[in-house]
């Protein structure tokens, strides 16, 4: 008996590019948004793609929303979500064209004919599906941990907005990961700040505050900025060669605006 080789999966028809390829100036982290994310044309249709680019959409309008960095601006939350807009189009285009009934026909007929054999296929289907569960599971908890932070922050914000800078209390944690890379960049070139210029022994845990804050802002030196930039993996928009006071009132926009 012949046997049909099954259709094959439809193509991307155009390229879609990334959303860092659109908005060059964005962060090299953010969260854990994938921001490099392309699609090449005549690749297969990938399910990923789609609920990536609509999980970016997302979190770049959250972040430009709370504030979480200046260059998130309105328009490349917009662009974010026009670029899901087109990854979606695609997909619709792509799995609803007309089908050739002859193929259709011949791909049942093998599958009929795979029935048996595909059973153990779908026993370990299902233990990747699990697998694959748990670990959406760590990530959900994660991106909750990051909500409640948010939904800290957003009191916190409005608190210190209306406070003065020697009061200010601390914002809870919501960019995964260290950022000594990130300190490195702003301070790498200040020799003595060398022993302050590592790693944490543990990486600091979403949702949490850095341990011992000090709240007056005014009294801050430049290893004070780097043990905040370590632990929120953020740098504030402190760039290298920034004076004391210009780092202070760069803190001072991140602890009161959104």
């Amino acid at each position: 008996m012949a046997h049909h080789q099954p259709a094959p999966r439809p193509n991307y028809v155009h390229d879609i590019p990334s959303v860092r390829a659109v908005n060059p100036g964005l962060p090299d982290v953010l969260g854990n948004l994938d921001l490099d994310r392309c699609i090449r044309a005549g690749t297969p249709l990938e399910p990923l793609n789609l609920s990536q680019a609509k999980l970016v959409a997302k979190g770049l309008q959250a972040a430009h929303d709370y504030g979480i960095d200046d260059r998130v601006t309105a328009a490349v939350a917009e662009s974010a979500a026009l670029r899901a807009t087109a990854v979606e189009a695609a997909h619709a285009l792509g799995s609803y064209a007309p089908v050739d009934i002859g193929q259709a026909l011949g791909r049942l007929a093998q599958q009929m004919e795979r029935t048996n054999d595909r059973l153990d296929e779908m026993n370990e289907r299902f233990a990747e599906m699990n697998k694959r569960f748990a670990e959406q599971l760590e990530r959900t908890n994660a991106q909750l941990d990051v909500i409640v932070a948010f939904s800290h922050n957003t009191r916190l914000i409005a608190s210190n907005s209306r406070a003065v800078a020697q009061q200010y209390v601390p914002l809870h944690k919501t960019v995964p990961g260290n950022g000594l890379q990130r300190a490195i960049i702003a301070f790498g070139n200040v020799g003595p700040l060398q022993q302050v210029l590592v790693a944490p022994a543990q990486e600091p845990v979403l949702g949490t505050i850095p341990p011992n804050y000090d709240h007056n802002l005014l009294t801050y030196n430049r290893a004070d900025f780097v043990r905040l930039i370590i632990f929120y993996n953020q740098d504030f928009g402190i760039v290298r060669g920034d004076t004391i006071p210009e780092c202070i009132e760069k803190l001072h926009t991140f602890s009161t605006r959104y």
